[in-house]
């Protein structure tokens, strides 16, 4: 039995999709595994090997002013910052523009 034209023509078009749907997901996943092994190995340094930045008034320049005027208060030129863990937990609703 022969097919249409039109069959022929829509199981290529389906093969072809399915193909390139197949690489997306296989070269996101690529992608993926790559950049949580990166992540991994920084993560497994030692924290003396990691780079400590200094405080620095000009950092706080872009902050809002309440923050600039606590970190200004809390903290020292010169002094070593290390972050080990942050959270943060925000409620209600807020005028976010984007």
């Amino acid at each position: 039995m022969k097919m249409k034209n039109w069959t022929k023509i829509s199981l290529a078009g389906f093969g072809l999709a399915s193909a390139g749907v197949g690489f997306a997901l296989w070269s996101g996943a690529a992608n993926w595994n790559a950049e949580t092994a990166r992540m991994a190995e920084k993560l497994k340094q030692p924290a003396s090997a990691r780079k400590t930045k200094t405080v620095s008034f000009k950092d706080f320049a872009d902050l809002p002013a309440p923050v600039a005027r606590y970190l200004r208060f809390a903290l020292k030129v010169g002094q070593h910052v290390r972050v080990r863990d942050a959270f943060t937990d925000g409620k209600g609703s807020g005028n976010a523009k984007f």
